[in-house]
C-alpha cells in the first residue's frame, strides 16, 4: 500500500467529504476541524489539494510550526507545491536586521500569488503575515518578464536595473546584483533562488540559464524568467498594503491555535512600539516610517482575516464555528527506543485489524527497522505470527493513530527518538577553488596560486578585449612585473595561497621552469612515499587479524538510539570502519577532525562492536579520548 492509497482512504471518509462539500460550495465562513493529531491534518489537506486546486493560506503561531507543516505538505504533494512565506527579518520584528534570503522567498511568494491566483498553497506564521507588502500595481510596475526570443537591448535592461537600485558589480553572488561581460548579462533577481545568465545576440535574447554563483556552472535552461527588485528596500516607497489585500477573495485561510497568534501579535507590537517608538528610522533608506506603514495593527489583521473563509485546526477554536467536523485520532505512542514494546504494539494492532504504516525519510531507515524486527526475540503469544506493516518513504513530522480508518502511522524519528529537522532552501557549499564571492573580497597584493604558473599577486579586475568582445579578467602580477590575465571561466585553476602564519612566498617567474620543476619534484616525493606505504601495507595485509561478525540487531538498535541523524560523511566513516573491523587483517584507519558529535558516535559504535563481539586492540587518534584494550576498559568501568 502506497502513500496515495493512504490519502484516498483519508479523503473518502464521511468527515472529509463533508469538509470537501463545504469548501467547494462556500456554504459557511467558519469551520472547525477537531481531533486531528500529529501530521494527520497535513495528510487530510494534502489529499484535498490533490483533487481540488484552490488558493490556500495557512497561518501558524510561530515560524518553526509553519516550517514543519510546509515540509509535510511538500513531502506529500511534491517539491514546489507548498511554499513558505517567512518574515523579512532574522529575528522577530528586528527591523534593523533584514534577511536577504527571506526577502527573496517573500518576493517569490508574492510573484506566485500574482501569477497563479486560482491555485496556490502558502504556509506562513502570524509575524510574517502581519508585515505590510507592496501593492500589486507597484509590484507589476517594478517587475520585468523576459523570455527567449524576445527583443531587448542592453540599454533597456540596464535602465530597468538601475532604476530599481540593482548594484552593478564584477560578479554576482547576492540578490540585487548584476554584471555585464560582452554579450552576456548576469542578474540576481529577488524572484528566484539562483541568478540568471542572459545571452543576447544583437537585440534578441538567445538563451537564459540559471547558474550556481559559486561555481559559475549552469543549472538549468529557462524559457521565461521574472526580474524583481528588493521588495523591502527604499526603491519602493510609494504605497504599502496588507498582505491579505494581495490575496484573491476566494482564498481559504487555515489557522492553528489562533488564540496564541492573536495574543503574540498584540504583545509583539507593544514591544516594537516600546523599542522603536511610533516612527522607525530605516538607516539604509535614510527614511522614517510609521509602525503602521510596516505592520498591520492587530485590529486590522483580524478585520482582514475575517473577510475570508476560515478553517481552524486544533482543539480550541478562536471563532464560534458554523460547522464542527470531528475526527478520531490520537498521537503516536512513544516507546523510548524500546523496540520490544514497538514490536508488541505492531502485533497488537494487527490483532485489532488496524493497518500499520511506517513513514521513513529514507530506505536506509526502513532497512534498519526490518533488521531490528527480524532479529528481535518475540513474546510467546506472537511466536509464529507474520508481522505485517507498510513502509512509505516520505518524511512526516509526527505520527498518529486514526481510529475511524483503523490505521496507525509511525514516523521513524519518533520511533528512534531522534530530532526531526525541517528543510528549507538548499545552501551551496564552497569548493576548494576560489569562489566569486571570495574573489570579490580579494585585495590587491593578496597571493594567488595558479596551477600552471605558480604564485603571483592579485592586482584587481580589468576589462580586456577578447576576440572583439569586452570581458572581465583577473589580473595577476608575477616576478619582474610580468602580467597574467585569467578569464573568470578559469577560476577553477586558481586558489588563494595558504602558508604558515606570517611567511610570504617568493613570486614565480612567468615562462621559467621553476614552477614545473617544483611540481615534478613534489610528485616524485609523493610517489616515493606511496611506494613505501604500499610495501608497508602489503606486509600488514599479509598478517592475520580478528574478523568481527556482521552487525546484529543489538548493534543496529544501539546506533539508532542516537538523537541526530548522521551526515553523509559521518555515515561513510562509520561504515568504512565497520567494514575494516569485519575483515581478517589488521585494521588501519584514522578518523581525525574537530571533536564533535560525529566522531564521538564513530568512537562509540566501534567500542560497542568490541564489547559485543570480542576482545581486540583498537587504536584511534582522537583528541580528548584515551583508548585501552577491551579488558582494560571493563576494568576501568
Amino acid at each position: 500500500m502506497d502513500l496515495n492509497s493512504v490519502l484516498q482512504r483519508i479523503l473518502d471518509q464521511p468527515q472529509s467529504r463533508r469538509l470537501e462539500n463545504l469548501l467547494l460550495k462556500s456554504e459557511c465562513q467558519r469551520i472547525h476541524l477537531a481531533g486531528l493529531s500529529g501530521s494527520s491534518d497535513a495528510l487530510l489537506l494534502a489529499a484535498f489539494f490533490k483533487e481540488h486546486r484552490h488558493p490556500a493560506l495557512f497561518i501558524f503561531g510561530d515560524r518553526e510550526e509553519a516550517a514543519y507543516f510546509q515540509n509535510d505538505l511538500e513531502n506529500i504533494l511534491g517539491v514546489g507545491r507548498a511554499v513558505l512565506y517567512p518574515s523579512s527579518y532574522k529575528k522577530p520584528y528586528q527591523i534593523d536586521l533584514p534577511d536577504n534570503g527571506n526577502i527573496l522567498q517573500r518576493a517569490e511568494v508574492l510573484t506566485r500569488i500574482n501569477k497563479t491566483r486560482d491555485h496556490f498553497i502558502i504556509v506562513t506564521d502570524a509575524e510574517a503575515a502581519l508585515e505590510r507588502v507592496i501593492t500589486k500595481k507597484t509590484l507589476e510596475r517594478n517587475t520585468l518578464d523576459i523570455k527567449v526570443g524576445q527583443k531587448f537591448t542592453f540599454d533597456f535592461l540596464m535602465e530597468f536595473l538601475q532604476e530599481n537600485t540593482f548594484e552593478r558589480i564584477d560578479f554576482v553572488f547576492e540578490p540585487g546584483q548584476y554584471s555585464i561581460r560582452g554579450g552576456i548579462m548576469d542578474i540576481y533577481s529577488f524572484a528566484h533562488e539562483l541568478p540568471f545568465r542572459i545571452e543576447l545576440n544583437g537585440d534578441k535574447i538567445e538563451s537564459i540559464r540559471s547558474f550556481d554563483p559559486s561555481t559559475q556552472l549552469s543549472e538549468q535552461s529557462l524559457g521565461f524568467v521574472t526580474l524583481i527588485p528588493n521588495i523591502q528596500s527604499g526603491l519602493i516607497t510609494e504605497e504599502h498594503e496588507s498582505f491579505f489585500d494581495f490575496l484573491p477573495d476566494n482564498t481559504i485561510i487555515y489557522t492553528k491555535d489562533l488564540h496564541y497568534s492573536m495574543t503574540s501579535i498584540q504583545a509583539s507590537m507593544e514591544i516594537v512600539v516600546e523599542k522603536y517608538g511610533n516612527e522607525i528610522k530605516i538607516d539604509d533608506e535614510q527614511a522614517i516610517r510609521r509602525v503602521d506603514d510596516l505592520f498591520d495593527t492587530p485590529e486590522l489583521f483580524k478585520e482582514k482575516l475575517e473577510k475570508h473563509i476560515i478553517v481552524e485546526l486544533g482543539n480550541k477554536p478562536y471563532y464560534q464555528p458554523e460547522e464542527l467536523i470531528t475526527y478520531s485520532t490520537k498521537p503516536q505512542p512513544h516507546f523510548n527506543k524500546n523496540f520490544g514494546l514497538l514490536l508488541d504494539d505492531l502485533f497488537t494492532n494487527q490483532k485489532k485489524a488496524y493497518t500499520n504504516f511506517l513513514f521513513a525519510e529514507s530506505a536506509k531507515q526502513s532497512e534498519r527497522l526490518y533488521t531490528i524486527f527480524e532479529d528481535l526475540p518475540r513474546s510467546d503469544e506472537n511466536k509464529g505470527l507474520e508481522l505485517k506493516f507498510h513502509t512509505i518513504h516520505t518524511a512526516l513530522h509526527q505520527g498518529f493513530i486514526h481510529d475511524d480508518l483503523k490505521i496507525i502511522c509511525y514516523t521513524d524519528h519518533q520511533i528512534f527518538n531522534r530530532y526531526h529537522r525541517f528543510r528549507l532552501k538548499k545552501n551551496y557549499s564552497k569548493s576548494e577553488a576560489i569562489t566569486l564571492k571570495e574573489l570579490y573580497s580579494l585585495k590587491p597584493g593578496d597571493f594567488i596560486t595558479h596551477i600552471d604558473h605558480g604564485v603571483g599577486r592579485f592586482a584587481g579586475l580589468e576589462t580586456i578585449d577578447a576576440n572583439g568582445k569586452q570581458q572581465e579578467a583577473i589580473r595577476l602580477v608575477y616576478r619582474d612585473n610580468d602580467i597574467l590575465y585569467i578569464s573568470i571561466h578559469s577560476l577553477h585553476r586558481i586558489a588563494r595561497y595558504s602558508s604558515k602564519e606570517g611567511e610570504a612566498p617568493s613570486l614565480n617567474k612567468l615562462g621559467s621552469t621553476a614552477w614545473s620543476t617544483l611540481k615534478q619534484k613534489t610528485k616524485k616525493k609523493v610517489k616515493d612515499i606511496a611506494k613505501e606505504l604500499i610495501a608497508l601495507y602489503a606486509k600488514r595485509k599479509a598478517q592475520k587479524g580478528f574478523a568481527f561478525t556482521k552487525d546484529s540487531y543489538l548493534q543496529t538498535e544501539l546506533e539508532v538510539s542516537f538523537m541526530y541523524e548522521d551526515t553523509p560523511d559521518q555515515s561513510k566513516s562509520t561504515n568504512d570502519v565497520k567494514r575494516d573491523m569485519e575483515k581478517d587483517f589488521p585494521m588501519d584507519r584514522l578518523i581525525c577532525g574537530d571533536v564533535g558529535f560525529g566522531k564521538q558516535k564513530s568512537l562509540f559504535v566501534q567500542l560497542s562492536k568490541l564489547f559485543v563481539m570480542g576482545n581486540k586492540w583498537l587504536y584511534l587518534c582522537l583528541p580528548q579520548f584515551w583508548l585501552y584494550s577491551t579488558s582494560e576498559l571493563f576494568q576501568k568501568g
